[in-house]
């Protein structure tokens, strides 16, 4: 049964009332989603058209577990801890829109790896108020101002000269976030340091690890930062995304074990095909299951594996792992032949990654998470072992198919 619903869809007085399941939701031309519960209406994409009108129920649907970092109920905790402000707000957004949330929460591990317990609240607080931007790494991006010959505005004897690294010792730097102008490197908001710098200086973009960040003043409500180390990335030419994440050109300590801990970390919890799982189930005659995940899934295309493991008989849950484990080792097998097929080929990745219209089968985290990852793994594009990459692939990319016959459009002569 169809909804019933109030609609004008002028663009900027309109209004949209809808009641669903015995709810009334309302929303209006002013809202940033207006033109998408237009759309959903007018498709009548009943589940799609709530989630739009209260994104909390999107929100709260969500489960995911990293490590010590839980996503449940809407809430995000690290090491048990509730993590409340912009960075729990910007983990389940990106959860909503199926985008990788690696680098928020390499962030977070970098942040746990600060010895300063008050360092760490009030870079939580400091990003609350300023939301600035978190890059691929994990590490955040600020503004600096510097004197016309690049040097620091306070002594005159610090070079923040574009590619440099500035370091001193962290027990050098000022703790103390009630006094204000003080001993350490200090960074901050475009309207911090541009209300810092002088009439003939630059304005920069300056790269810090979380772990370096020793306490954030209050003199100028909180939009400043002391740090023992940053590097200079760039001059200031247009306003950071706040909402997108900034490529990394820092290098720091923490690097290798950041790294380490979520290298190939799967976009969301590690999920599985609900189609997959009720086929076998039935195939097997296991009736009763089938009903508890379809009472579960609902419209769902995948189902969490721990919520499947609550969910059915732990022999049951075994026994598929360790079928859907020999079929996956069975593809692999079959792709493996493939890829030695073509070991004397090589292929030119540097017009592959250039053309994302090729890749219009995958949606934009799996495009990112693919390039991201090819581009770690491989420095000239042009001239790649296509047996190697294909198999590299494989590895990384779990239908990885359509990737083979797409790679094979750019194989080059060895």
């Amino acid at each position: 049964m169809e909804p019933s619903f109030t609609c004008n869809p002028d663009p900027t007085s309109g209004f949209l009332t809808v009641f669903l399941d015995n709810e009334q939701y309302t929303i209006t031309a002013e809202n940033v989603n207006f033109s998408n519960a237009i759309k959903f209406l007018s498709e009548k994409n009943w589940d799609e058209l709530k989630f739009v009108l209260d994104p909390t129920l999107k929100f709260n649907s969500l489960y995911a577990q990293y490590e010590n970092i839980i996503v449940k109920d809407g809430n995000v905790t690290i090491d048990g801890e509730l993590v409340n402000g912009i960075i729990a707000s910007r983990i389940i957004n990106l959860m909503a829109s199926n985008i990788d949330c690696t680098p928020i929460f390499k962030f977070m591990t970098r942040l746990q790896l600060n010895p300063s317990k008050r360092a760490v609240d009030e870079l939580y607080t400091f990003l609350e108020h300023k939301n600035l931007p978190i890059t691929s790494n994990g590490t955040i991006q600020a503004y600096k101002a510097v004197r016309e010959n690049y040097t620091d505005c306070h002594t005159g004897t610090f070079d923040n000269s574009v590619g440099n690294t500035l370091q001193m010792p962290r027990n050098k730097v000022d703790d103390n976030k009630d006094v204000g102008c003080s001993h350490g490197f200090h960074a901050g908001t475009f309207e911090y340091a541009r209300e810092f710098m002088p009439s003939n200086g630059h304005l920069l973009i300056v790269e810090i690890d979380p772990a370096d960040v020793v306490s954030i003043p209050t003199d100028c409500q909180f939009q400043k930062l002391r740090t023992c180390k940053y590097k200079v990335i760039q001059e200031y030419h247009m306003t950071l995304d706040e909402n997108k994440i900034q490529d990394s050109y820092l290098e720091t300590d923490n690097d290798t074990y950041v790294n380490q801990k979520w290298e190939n970390k799967p976009l969301m919890m590690d999920v599985i095909s609900v189609s997959d799982v009720v086929n076998l189930l039935d195939k097997w005659g296991e009736d009763e299951a089938v009903q508890d995940i379809k009472k579960i899934s609902q419209t769902e295309d995948v189902m969490p594996l721990d919520v499947l493991k609550d969910t059915i008989p732990e022999n049951l849950f075994d026994e598929l792992m360790e079928e859907f484990e020999e079929q996956d080792s069975e593809d692999f097998e079959d792709e493996d032949e493939d890829s030695e097929d073509f070991e004397g080929d090589t292929v030119d990745l540097s017009s592959h990654l250039d053309i994302q219209a090729t890749l219009k089968n995958l949606d934009e985290a799996q495009y990112i998470k693919l390039k991201n990852a090819l581009e770690k793994e491989y420095k000239n594009f042009e001239s790649v072992q296509l047996g190697e990459v294909l198999k590299y692939i494989e590895s990384i990319y779990d239908d990885s198919d359509y990737m083979f016959d797409i790679l094979l459009q750019y194989k080059v002569e060895a």
